[in-house]
């Protein structure tokens, strides 16, 4: 059962919706339980899948947030660069007599 998780995935990410149970029901080992028995593993499970969706989506929540903020500072830090090479351009331009379009200033 550890690998049948129904996960949709999408343009922000993947989200895990729960454990596919007709991978449950068509296990030869369920198969051979009595009815009550199956009933009483299918609510096991369910509450095992409960507390395990929590903490895997949650999980998936905070580094989809992590990476939102690595993708901020990565911004930030190439609008400064940008920022800054155009003040050097900017001041070599100044130095040499031209204007901002790279022609000389009469």
């Amino acid at each position: 059962m550890r690998t049948q998780w129904r996960v949709v995935a999408s343009m922000t990410g993947e989200h895990r919706q729960g454990i596919d149970y007709t991978a449950l029901y068509g296990h030869p080992k369920f198969a051979r339980l009595s009815f009550d028995e199956q009933d009483e593993r299918l609510t096991q499970i369910q509450h095992i899948e409960a507390g395990a969706l929590a903490v895997i989506n949650s999980q998936t929540h905070i580094a989809e947030q992590e990476e939102e903020e690595r993708w901020q500072r990565h911004k930030q830090i190439m609008e400064h660069h940008l920022a800054n090479q155009e003040r050097l351009l900017d001041e070599m331009r100044a130095r040499m007599g031209l204007d901002s379009r790279g022609r000389f200033v009469p």
